[in-house]
């Protein structure tokens, strides 16, 4: 969490007028105290922690409610983390019906309006509703354009770059790939007993899918609203879009056998 929180790019982006650094630290915060309940097996989990789980998604989704799918997350917390099985099927219906309250902020206009007239700042010929229609029109090739995107987004060149860009003062100031590197290193091996508990398969696999869902929604959002109708490729989609999300990405890297024995101060 503290090597993610502190890329390059995070800095640069908490020292300038705009809403990412509140998206990222809310999120990051959410995950925290989620992932903090996960390993705390044995205990219950408080009022007050559930609240700023759930508080700080929301605070995190209102600037861009398109990540609307993180509530979901919250369906982690098992039957034994609550006091009685009531509460524990609560959490579950609570988990779908805020996803699907920001899910409903987020799609009002377009159902209400329509897809609109796309961004002026996109290249081509742009038209919104085109757009919209030529994807239900041809799925499959769109669906093709897409993964061939995230290919590209997800890929350790790009999270790289990504980690250390000052935007106009230029990308590769500082090296990338050492970034990289390091956070790497700090997945795979900054891990305890308590890890076991977090780095179950299906607890990886269901993270990850929700940020992968998270990933097309917006990806395809700036499809519809950026790009010329029936381009073969995404423009638009910048490596900031995905910082909310990486903690949860790199979180669950790694073996649930690993344990790190190093005394802590030398290991920092």
């Amino acid at each position: 969490l503290s090597v993610i929180a502190l890329f390059p790019i995070q800095i640069f982006l908490a020292s300038t007028y705009g809403y990412d650094w509140w998206v990222n630290s809310f999120m990051i915060l959410g995950f925290a105290y989620l992932f903090s309940e996960i390993q705390q097996n044995e205990e219950k989990i408080k009022l007050k922690s559930y609240l700023i789980i759930i508080g700080a998604f929301f605070l995190a989704c209102c600037p861009k409610l398109i990540y609307f799918p993180v509530f979901i997350c919250i369906i982690l917390l098992g039957k034994h983390k609550f006091s009685i099985p009531l509460y524990y099927k609560m959490n579950i219906i609570f988990a779908f019906v805020l996803a699907f309250a920001v899910a409903s902020m987020f799609l009002l206009p377009f159902i209400s309006s329509g897809p609109g007239g796309g961004d002026p700042r996109g290249e081509g010929n742009i038209d919104a509703a085109m757009q919209v229609a030529y994807i239900f029109e041809n799925p499959l090739e769109y669906t093709k354009t897409l993964l061939k995107q995230l290919f590209v987004y997800f890929s350790a060149n790009s999270i790289a770059d990504d980690s250390v860009f000052f935007a106009y003062l230029g990308g590769n100031i500082y090296h990338g790939s050492l970034m990289f590197a390091i956070t790497i290193l700090a997945a795979f091996t900054d891990r305890n007993k308590h890890d076991a508990r977090l780095l179950q398969n299906q607890n990886r696999f269901f993270v990850w899918s929700i940020v992968f869902i998270i990933v097309c929604l917006f990806t395809t959002a700036l499809y519809i609203s950026f790009n010329s109708v029936g381009a073969d490729t995404i423009g638009g989609v910048q490596g900031r879009y995905l910082l909310p999300l990486i903690f949860p990405i790199f979180a669950f890297m790694g073996s649930k056998n690993i344990i790190n024995n190093i005394r802590k101060d030398l290991y920092m």
